[in-house]
């Protein structure tokens, strides 16, 4: 998934593992990675295996990955790419909002999955608006948040 455009060639998505290799780790981790337009190449797709003409490739040039100690993420170049990739004002500044942005999200979910709802019988009481739901629930359908039972 692709979570920002284009901006000067650089842009921020997920990570493409080889299918199978994928690591065990949940900790959130993001590529920055840099777009370059080159001539037609046949490649083969490594989802569907077909074959394709492609004119622009990208190769990772920095991670972002979440510190579990401290609400923020870690830049990570890989090796001088970062560098060598001559990055602008602009993506720094996109990748910081993107990173704040992110760092806030998972620390505010984190937050809730130390509350929890009060279990009664057949329903639950969220800790945010007090409102009451079906024990089931995911998400509360007053304030819409995402709240985690505890059992």
């Amino acid at each position: 998934m692709n979570y920002t455009d284009r901006i000067d060639g650089f842009q921020i998505c997920d990570p493409s593992y080889v299918p199978g290799f994928e690591p065990k780790c949940t900790t959130p981790v993001y590529d920055i990675v840099k777009w370059y337009t080159h001539e037609p190449l046949e490649v083969y797709d490594m989802l569907t295996r077909e074959k394709k003409t492609v004119t622009e490739s990208c190769y990772v040039v920095a991670r972002l990955v979440y510190d579990t100690h401290e609400p923020c993420f870690d830049f990570e170049s890989i090796g001088l790419r970062w560098l060598e990739a001559h990055p602008t004002q602009a993506i720094i500044d996109a990748i910081t909002e993107f990173a704040e942005k992110k760092a806030d999200e998972i620390d505010s979910q984190t937050l809730m999955e130390k509350q929890s709802w009060e279990v009664y019988a057949d329903y639950c009481v969220c800790p945010f608006c007090r409102t009451q739901s079906s024990a089931a629930t995911k998400f509360c359908p007053s304030c819409g948040r995402r709240v985690f039972r505890r059992y």
